[in-house]
């Protein structure tokens, strides 16, 4: 086996997904698949904050392959999408624009509705922000119950923000973008670079009130997810702000993520847990990461740089490529590109599963590593 990934091998692979994801487009119709249960061997649908994924990964394979086929259905999701989570209360409504009606522009292929929809989408956001306790509450009304509840995720949501401050040329909407991250820097990073997922603040003046284990094996360890999640969204908001710091904290919060990378190179589902190896694996959050680190090769500003961040974003992506891709099902029941994920080891949902995301961020990071490695 050739253990290292090389323009030819990657187009190949490339090209095959786009030929499933058209085979894909027939299978599902108009449902949305979120995750493969391996226990009943069909899919799940309809995963409402993965939902965008699936426009998203047909947007990236069209703009790779130039395949019309991918385009069309990616642009029909993107609109059930967008008109599905109108009025959501959610900080995920940056996952589900960022990935169907923002990356249809990025592609040059977006209708009239589809900037409006992700600039209403991303002024709801903003406006869930707290600015006495300076973060973004993350799920449901923002005087709710939930009030307090917020969470390492969030970061990834910020994207959205720069967007449409770029857009629509209201930079109120990027300041909060960027005092969020710093909230989320200081409070739910650790010195050594790991993370806590998940904080109940006190909403007036966002004084910690306790820690608390959702995902994660307990409040002392570290979700691969969460870190994943922590990794891309602030190499992503050192992007968009040009500020140190962010890049200090991915870079910290990536190197923690490598050191406890296994033998076999896929992370397991927490990075902490102390019955490991026993745990399942998540290659959802090492695709993740993988995008974090060629963010920050895109980011570097002389060829050293450059090539450093894109071999560490190899050392995520060759173990995924030689242990967690799915061949092509046969018969009519299509599988994921990228197997060995793990949604909710708690809900126990798409463990040991092809993720709907996972295959986003995979196919994602690909092309990205494609264009990265025919400018060396």
């Amino acid at each position: 086996m050739n253990h290292c990934l090389d323009r030819i091998r990657v187009k190949d692979r490339l090209d095959e997904f786009s030929r499933r994801a058209v085979a894909m487009v027939a299978y599902f119709g108009n449902d949305i698949p979120d995750y493969f249960d391996v226990s009943s061997g069909t899919w799940r649908l309809n995963g409402g904050w993965t939902e965008g994924f699936w426009a998203g990964l047909l947007w990236w394979l069209y703009s790779y392959s130039g395949d019309n086929r991918l385009a069309l259905a990616a642009r029909q999701t993107t609109r059930r999408v967008a008109e599905a989570h109108a009025d959501w209360d959610d900080h995920d409504l940056g996952f589900v624009y960022e990935s169907t009606c923002v990356l249809a522009q990025r592609c040059g292929a977006a209708d009239d509705t589809m900037v409006p929809s992700a600039l209403a989408a991303a002024h709801r956001l903003a406006e869930r922000y707290r600015p006495d306790g300076r973060y973004i509450p993350a799920h449901g009304p923002v005087g709710g119950s939930r009030a307090g509840f917020a969470i390492i995720d969030t970061v990834m949501n910020l994207e959205l923000l720069y967007w449409a401050a770029h857009t629509d040329g209201a930079p109120g909407v990027a300041k909060i973008a960027t005092a969020t991250a710093h909230s989320i820097a200081q409070r739910h990073v650790r010195p050594d670079g790991s993370s806590c997922q998940v904080l109940w603040l006190e909403p007036t003046t966002g004084e910690i009130i306790r820690p608390e284990a959702v995902m994660a094996v307990s409040v002392d360890s570290c979700w691969a997810r969460g870190q994943a999640w922590g990794i891309h969204g602030f190499a992503t908001v050192y992007r968009q702000t040009g500020d140190v710091a962010f890049l200090q904290v991915a870079e910290r919060m990536a190197g923690y993520f490598i050191t406890k990378l296994p033998t076999d190179g896929v992370v397991f589902h927490d990075l902490d847990d102390p019955t490991i190896p026993e745990v399942p694996r998540d290659s959802s959050a090492q695709a993740i990461a993988a995008g974090g680190l060629l963010t920050l090769a895109e980011c570097a500003d002389d060829p050293e740089g450059r090539r450093h961040w894109l071999r560490l974003a190899e050392t995520l992506l060759l173990p995924l490529w030689e242990h967690c891709v799915n061949d092509e099902a046969p018969g009519d029941m299509p599988r994921g590109f990228l197997g060995r994920g793990c949604k909710s080891l708690r809900k126990q949902q798409g463990v040991v599963s092809d993720l709907v995301f996972g295959d986003f961020y995979f196919v994602a990071s690909l092309v990205r590593w494609l264009r990265l490695a025919d400018n060396e």
